[in-house]
């Protein structure tokens, strides 16, 4: 269930196939977060479900998290209690091109690639070697939205380790709290193009 100032919108496959997935997130503009409020952010991620539930998140968040101005941060969370939150060294613009990649290790670890580097491997006790894959867009804050992010060339990684361009086989979810607008889908691209406000 959503929190309240809560917005989420979901891309995922209809299957639990696949061992990776990757998208380059567009970074958007007209970023704004509710004034004063650190617990606020913006955030674009991949992830994997398994068929017990157990999940895996990556990607880049937009927050004053521990300063007093908005950064981005790179991160990953899992359903076990696992978690890991940096800053990013080089922060991005709005229109910049950032590849966000995370691996099914196939061993209940998985590691999170950003710009081709490797950032982190985490591990998830009992994660399935073969997952839903998911990318989403989401804010939580009274006054918090952006415009004109995109996942670009989405993929999934396949059982026999192949990418795959992701076009086809997936379903949307939109999850709203009780005092915002929805993120409003303003077109199915690859698969996603979101303009939230």
């Amino acid at each position: 269930m959503a929190r309240p100032f809560e917005r989420t919108f979901k891309v995922a496959s209809q299957t639990k196939v696949y061992s990776g997935v990757q998208a380059t997130l567009k970074i958007p503009t007209a970023l704004t977060l509710s004034s004063g409020n650190q617990t606020d952010y913006l955030t674009w991620y991949i992830g994997f479900t398994d068929a017990g539930g157990r999940s895996i998140e990556a990607g880049i968040s937009y927050s004053k998290k521990n300063t007093p101005n908005a950064h981005f941060r790179k991160m990953i969370n899992t359903s076990c209690g696992n978690s890991y939150s940096e800053m990013m060294t080089v922060q991005p613009s709005s229109g910049n091109l950032v590849n966000i990649k995370l691996i099914n290790n196939g061993n209940s670890t998985a590691s999170l690639y950003i710009r081709g580097d490797l950032v982190t491997t985490i591990s998830c006790s009992g994660l399935a070697t073969l997952t839903e894959a998911k990318l989403v867009h989401g804010t939580e804050g009274n006054d918090c939205k952006y415009t004109n992010a995109e996942f670009q060339s989405a993929q999934y990684r396949n059982s026999s380790g192949t990418w795959v361009s992701w076009t086809t086989g997936y379903v949307t979810t939109a999850a709203t709290g009780s005092s915002v607008s929805p993120i409003v889908v303003a077109n199915i691209l690859n698969p996603l193009k979101t303009s939230a406000g």
